[in-house]
């Protein structure tokens, strides 16, 4: 009996712990450092490598999120659309999910949070759209990148609205934990205050940021805008309102006025993603054996960001404030992270103390086996408890914007002491040489900044 019973609570302690591999911290940490020091092909590495041990792929979704954005740094784009691909397709499931009021509070009933499959964030699911519509436009196939940037804001307008079922479904959760332990449920929403009161300060300086509703990016508005509007589509003219209304940039209002008088002036746009995006951490509340995520503060890379056209110095002003893009979403989805904690813990706790229970009415060796079995799940439950912090680290903290008017013939990027030197000349239709743009062509150069050094894309629309 002794042998069986441990043999079972080895099979119910790797069930708990998670017998599949999950992202573990020291792997996106060694990703992070390989992709900010522009070693791309080492962060590859990292992240197939990661993606081959996790046998039940319950952290695919983000790896390839990781890694095809990766690859579209290093300019493979047809390698970044097939991994992102992959991506959407969980990242589609669980927003389809979402807008049927499918909520999954209560999946993480046994052990920790991070043995669910990655849901990804929604920010996560709008731009694996958009840089899939970046992948398409940079190989010339401008018919399917329309498809994904139209995929990308009717996903980003969408979601609110599906994200108001998901509550309800949380809060039908929180209610039926409430009725088996009425208890546990007010110490466990008592115990999570300090957690609150340390979000709050965390959100201190959201008020200023006001036009930030809902889950609006205006930098996946804009590109999207310039995009349709570049080609005389009025769907243009609605990203490019949408992105001012966010953004309050002074060029993308008079962009948005120049495309509406159907200007034939051509432009260059320069957008510059900088820094890295905010990532999760633990709080954990060990004396009610419960472990929320937290917010960590996003990293500016640089401080100056500037166009110099024909000698003449223009200061880049903000177009998306990544750190403000995060922790709205993050704030806006606290009653269900919380209320997933909540109702798992309270399963988790009764599902221990039913099986211990059950095994008391049970004869012979199956009662004691039974027993011992919710010995050892309420044990583990309690070592086991962690908050889920996996979530993406390659996007920026801060988007910039510039412009130049194609009438010029020089201008440089200048980002503190790193700059990109271009000239303007026609291109009568053929591709751009080295160092050059087109002037018959509206341009966006994305640029993407690392600790020393950038990483510059032109693409002509």
């Amino acid at each position: 009996m002794r042998k069986l019973y441990g043999v079972c609570s080895v099979a119910v302690a790797g069930l708990i712990l998670g017998c599949a591999h999950t992202a573990s911290r020291g792997e996106l940490d060694r990703f992070q450092q390989a992709y900010y020091a522009k070693n791309h092909q080492q962060a590859d590495q990292v992240s197939k490598a990661a993606l081959k041990e996790d046998k039940k792929q319950k952290d695919a979704p983000l790896w390839n999120l990781e890694d095809g954005v990766n690859a579209f740094m290093m300019g493979q784009y047809k390698a970044s659309l097939d991994t992102l691909d992959k991506a959407n397709k969980t990242f589609d499931t669980n927003f389809k999910s979402m807008e049927k009021g499918i909520a999954k509070a209560g999946a993480a009933t046994l052990g920790s949070a991070i043995n669910v499959p990655y849901e990804g964030h929604m920010y996560e699911w709008t731009l694996t759209n958009y840089y899939m519509a970046l992948d398409y436009a940079f190989l010339g196939n401008k018919q399917d990148a329309r498809v994904e940037f139209n995929r990308t804001i009717d996903r980003e307008r969408r979601i609110k609205e599906a994200y108001k079922k998901q509550i309800k479904k949380t809060q039908e959760e929180m209610e039926k934990a409430k009725q088996k332990n009425g208890a546990m449920f007010s110490k466990l929403t008592a115990g999570t205050a300090g957690w609150q009161s340390e979000l709050d300060k965390t959100f201190s300086n959201l008020a200023q940021f006001k036009t930030y509703t809902g889950f609006i990016n205006p930098l996946v508005d804009y590109v999207s805008g310039l995009f349709f509007a570049s080609t005389g589509d009025s769907k243009g003219i609605d990203d490019l309102k949408e992105a001012y209304g966010v953004s309050q940039n002074k060029i993308v209002g008079e962009d948005l006025k120049n495309f509406m008088d159907h200007t034939k002036e051509k432009f260059t746009w320069v957008i510059v993603e900088d820094g890295k995006q905010p990532t999760l951490g633990e709080f954990k509340m060990p004396s009610i054996n419960l472990a929320l995520p937290k917010l960590k503060d996003g990293q500016a890379f640089h401080t100056n960001f500037s166009v110099v056209v024909d000698g003449k110095s223009e200061k880049m002003g903000v177009l998306s404030n990544f750190n403000v893009v995060v922790q709205k979403e993050f704030q806006t989805t606290l009653p269900v992270i919380r209320g997933r904690a909540i109702s798992s813990a309270i399963l988790k706790t009764a599902a221990g103390k039913g099986m211990e229970t059950a095994g008391q009415f049970v004869p012979g060796v199956g009662g004691a086996v039974t027993s011992g079995l919710g010995s050892v799940m309420r044990s583990v439950n309690k070592a086991s408890t962690a908050a889920d912090t996996r979530g993406s680290n390659v996007f920026p903290s801060m988007v910039y914007l510039g412009r130049v008017d194609n009438k010029a013939h020089k201008f440089s990027i200048q980002i503190d002491n790193l700059h990109q030197d271009f000239t303007i000349a026609p291109c009568n239709g053929k591709p751009a040489a080295a160092g050059q743009v087109c002037g018959d062509t509206n341009n966006i150069i994305f640029v993407r900044t690392f600790p020393n050094d950038l990483n510059v894309k032109s693409l002509s629309l």
